[in-house]
């Protein structure tokens, strides 16, 4: 938990436990691990199931250093979270995560960043 001004503040958090692209590239480079093409998590703390409204943005170097959390205040979250996990490529994969999951930490066991799966008009 952090604090601000003697209060103490409840922490959401997304465990990431496996990231893979699945980008198709001219030059094939050596093949990357768990994480490795991860480039971006940016968050909607209150998604409406339309229109994505960035809150948040983590950057790999940062959350590789936090072992893979993405950590923010439960007082900013919503009915639901959109966690938008972009790759180095600049492929993207969603996930939506009901409020309630994010007061115990939401893991996200399998997010794959598809060629195609760009955001269109958010």
């Amino acid at each position: 938990m952090n604090q601000r001004n003697g209060e103490l503040l409840l922490e959401a958090f997304i465990r990431i436990k496996t990231f893979k692209s699945e980008a198709v590239v001219r030059k094939p480079l050596r093949k990357k691990g768990n994480c490795e093409t991860l480039s971006t998590v940016m968050l909607d703390y209150d998604y409406n199931g339309d229109v994505f409204n960035l809150d948040a943005v983590f950057f790999a170097d940062a959350l590789e250093k936090v072992d893979w959390e993405v950590r923010f205040p439960m007082e900013s979250v919503g009915g639901q979270v959109m966690a938008v996990f972009i790759d180095i490529y600049g492929n993207e994969a969603r996930e939506v995560i009901p409020g309630e999951q994010l007061g115990m930490g939401a893991t996200t066991d399998k997010v794959q960043a598809k060629r195609g799966d760009r955001t269109k008009g958010e």
